[in-house]
């Protein structure tokens, strides 16, 4: 029983966790955002809903079977061969915080006329490039498998100086300047596709 209450203890304590990291990462900006003729990369407030809700309804059901594990494992030891599910259904929520971090510690503009971007970091000075000219590889990285419809990833792209990496989460398929973006680099990139258990940036 004492471990059944550490483990509730853990989940509201998750759950508070991960709702500031979304509250902090949501607003009623659109999801289309111009400057001069770049276009900010943005997911928009229902899209971040939709997959921060199926990363805790996930999570939810990891927590549940832990749960169960835990309150009959000493009686039915077969259990216990579903404790790694139930981490990984867990692990969806420390992927979520860690992409919703990823996508807040920088801003991605993108000329869909010229193929330039400018990355502007928060803590450190901006970035450009042109993703014709200048990127020499594209990556994909992502969940081994979707979970209820959910798979986390994101891109790679890797110049002569540094790697970009950009969050699904910023992909919107709604939007134009994802859409722009993606056919772009799907019509001008051989893309290597890397499967991960947790895609952590």
């Amino acid at each position: 029983m004492f471990k059944i209450l550490i483990v509730i203890g853990l989940i509201g304590f998750i759950l508070y966790f991960v709702s500031k990291k979304i509250s902090g990462f949501t607003s009623s900006t659109p999801t289309v955002v111009r400057r001069n003729q770049y276009l900010l990369l943005r997911a928009g407030v229902g899209r971040i809903s939709k997959i921060s809700n199926m990363a805790i309804a996930n999570a939810g059901a990891g927590f549940l079977l832990l749960i169960i594990i835990l309150a009959l494992a000493i009686k039915i030891k077969i259990l216990l061969i579903l404790l790694p599910i139930s981490l990984y259904l867990i692990g969806q929520l420390f992927v979520l915080t860690n992409h919703i971090r990823a996508s807040k510690d920088k801003e991605v503009w993108y000329d869909p006329d010229t193929s330039d971007f400018i990355i502007e970091f928060i803590n450190e000075q901006s970035y450009r490039f042109n993703l014709l000219r200048d990127v020499i590889a594209v990556q994909q990285v992502e969940s081994i498998q979707k979970t209820k419809g959910l798979s986390f990833g994101y891109y790679r792209l890797t110049t002569s100086e540094r790697v970009i990496e950009i969050p699904y989460i910023l992909f919107d398929e709604n939007s134009r300047p994802s859409k722009l973006l993606t056919d772009t680099i799907s019509a001008n990139f051989r893309i290597e596709v890397n499967k991960k258990l947790f895609p952590i940036i």
